[in-house]
């Protein structure tokens, strides 16, 4: 499992500064810290909720809110930095009533657990996100699956307790990364067919006990298992749930006629049908130019997600096998007959790296989404068409 440098840094950091943890705010006993847990919005990049850190103080009435979700916008080559996975992001702080304000207006629920802490533990929190939170030690580089701001928050707690988390206690679930994705998305048909695309191998490996709280929802569901060794007692981490704000979450489902499988299913049948009803029809061939150009724009968008990009979890992608970027060398010549070798051998090539996604799809180490199979079916029949003799564009 990868741990985020809070993990490694904060030891040190609490070791050689004593003087300016004394230096830090103090708490006083009443003093209380929690997780808040956001559901998720309507938003895409708000589809799997939010995290974040409350310090609550009733005798000075300070009461703020740190969360590792903060990006600048201003960022020097904000926009390619974003798209090749290299975009800084940062821990934030505000005033809780600020917080709840943007909760109450884009009407998403925030539930709170307070954490069972002992006063050296909160002050010991408290310390570490005012150090953090300084500007040469806000920024993170972020990753979806290993280091966002749910599994910073989990790493925040584990390392103040010190290790006294029990971890291996609990059983770990047979769960993929990309499978705890899918209850946010069940409504949401077109985003969860692009991600499974989008995503890689590496979000078909089964997430640990503690990586699956880069969810933010699993973090309370799976905090609620766990218990701090204190002079060999155990004793919960947090309290029971306090609703601070409660709205229904509203899904605006996909409707049937819109769904990706039907959509393919009747390209599909339409591309399988033309070419054995009218196989010499000009204007049916044309959208050859269609089929392949977009398999091949699409391979392309997948081989620069893997190379070029720092997004470890688009890397790997077996989607490559039918959407090749060689598809695109066709399209010179799909206005001629096939005739030259190296036409009909690059065709053949694309129709073999087609076979294992018609044969194995459910048996490949990548979970491919099932509308892959019927465009794959598309491109595998389109491919032989193109191989008979005498057919012109």
């Amino acid at each position: 499992m990868r741990y985020s440098l809070i993990g490694l840094l904060f030891p040190l950091f609490w070791s050689l500064t004593p003087g300016l943890c004394a230096a830090q705010k103090r708490l006083s006993p009443q003093a209380q810290i929690s997780v808040l847990t956001c559901a998720p919005g309507q938003a895409l990049y708000s589809t799997f909720g939010h995290t974040a850190i409350r310090i609550y103080d009733p005798l000075t009435a300070d009461d703020r809110v740190y969360n590792y979700g903060i990006f600048d916008f201003d960022t020097p080559g904000f926009y390619l930095k974003f798209i090749r996975g290299q975009l800084p992001y940062q821990l934030g702080a505000q005033k809780m009533s600020r917080f709840m304000r943007e909760y109450r207006y884009y009407r998403r629920a925030v539930q709170e657990h307070r954490l069972q802490l002992d006063p050296t533990e909160k002050q010991a929190i408290s310390d570490f996100l005012i150090h953090n939170y300084r500007p040469e030690n806000r920024e993170y580089q972020y990753d979806f699956f290993y280091d966002n701001c749910a599994s910073r928050v989990v790493d925040v707690i584990d390392t103040v307790l010190a290790g006294r988390i029990n971890w291996s206690s609990i059983p770990p679930a047979q769960v993929s990364f990309r499978h705890l994705l899918d209850p946010y998305l069940q409504h949401r048909a077109w985003d969860d067919f692009g991600i499974d695309l989008i995503l890689g191998l590496e979000s078909d490996r089964i997430a640990s006990f503690r990586q699956q709280m880069f969810l933010p929802d699993y973090i309370p569901q799976n905090f609620a298992q766990l218990s701090v060794d204190r002079d060999s007692l155990q004793s919960p981490v947090w309290s029971e749930e306090q609703i601070l704000l409660d709205f229904p979450r509203e899904a605006i489902a996909t409707p049937w006629w819109q769904h990706p499988l039907l959509v393919f299913g009747l390209l599909a049948l339409f591309a399988i049908a033309s070419g054995l009803v009218l196989p010499r029809s000009h204007r049916l061939q044309k959208l050859d130019y269609f089929w392949f150009g977009a398999s091949g724009l699409a391979g392309l968008l997948f081989v620069f997600m893997w190379f070029a990009t720092d997004h470890e979890v688009c890397h790997r992608n077996l989607n490559l096998l039918w959407a090749n970027p060689l598809w695109l060398l066709l399209l010179p010549v799909l206005g001629g007959r096939l005739a030259k070798n190296w036409e009909r051998g690059l065709l053949y090539f694309n129709l073999a790296l087609l076979l294992p996604v018609l044969l194995a799809l459910p048996w490949l180490p990548q979970e491919l989404p099932y509308p892959v199979w019927l465009i794959a079916l598309l491109l595998f029949f389109r491919g032989i068409f193109r191989l008979r003799p005498n057919v012109r564009a």
